[in-house]
């Protein structure tokens, strides 16, 4: 099984979204989700809570200016760009070394092994190989491997697993194609800024036009209508007339 990898450009990121975000996003918001896709769930839950305090470290010392200016190029242990003898910032290190021992964890049940597969020019390609018992473990192992595959190389970017969000109008999941993405369909877009002052507003003005438009066809129906009575009416009348006048020859 070929490994799934996906980039951060818009292009790229729209393609997950087709391809791999919408499927997993659907079976999340499954009415009776298996085992596998909890375990997804908490999996997506998880690494975006490790991404966000990582962030929050990296911004707290930052603003503080608690970076540490000087370490040697081959110091690349945890927090070494940090001053650790800060309290507040040993605490957010300990938060962050918490959750990231807690993805360790899920992620322990997992068994992959690296292979190639050869490509149809006679070249080979790396692929990985799990356990495949089932269509579900199949799903599961595939979709761990995907959320993981490009984990951020500095606290404030984001990997493929902080593109899944809750829609704010029906709280399912969905994968964002987009930054900035509130709601899952246009259905729920439309509906959430319908009930906002401004939708409310837009609603009212759209409701007071129709029905002024509606007014305008009505009176221009009445005015017709009245102008074919008359000119029936004289049409009769001249009518009427000349056989008076016949009759009287």
């Amino acid at each position: 099984m070929l490994p799934l990898i996906t980039k951060s450009t818009r292009s790229d990121r729209r393609f997950d979204k087709e391809f791999y975000g919408d499927e997993i996003a659907q079976k999340l918001n499954g009415a009776m989700p298996s085992p596998g896709v909890l375990r997804v769930r908490t999996m997506i839950e998880r690494l975006n809570a490790f991404s966000e305090k990582s962030a929050q470290l990296e911004s707290f010392c930052l603003d503080r200016k608690l970076m540490r200016s000087t370490r040697s190029m081959f110091d690349d242990s945890p927090f070494s760009n940090y001053e650790r003898s800060d309290p507040e910032v040993s605490a957010l290190a300990e938060e962050v070394t918490s959750l990231a021992n807690e993805l360790s964890g899920l992620l322990a049940r997992y068994i992959w092994r690296p292979d190639v597969e050869l490509n149809s020019n006679g070249t080979i390609r790396q692929v990985l190989r799990w356990p495949n018992f089932n269509e579900d473990i199949a799903w599961e192992n595939s979709t761990i491997h995907w959320l993981i595959s490009q984990l951020p190389a500095s606290p404030q970017q984001k990997g493929p697993f902080a593109h899944f969000t809750h829609c704010e109008r029906c709280g399912d999941w969905f994968y964002a194609g987009r930054a900035g993405a509130r709601f899952c369909r246009a259905a729920c877009r439309v509906m959430s800024h319908a009930q906002t002052d401004e939708g409310k507003a837009a609603r009212a003005k759209y409701m007071r036009d129709l029905r002024k438009k509606k007014g305008e066809r009505e009176r221009k129906r009445a005015q017709s209508s009245s102008k074919t009575s008359a000119r029936r009416s004289a049409d009769a009348s001249m009518l009427n007339d000349s056989k008076q006048r016949k009759g009287g020859v």
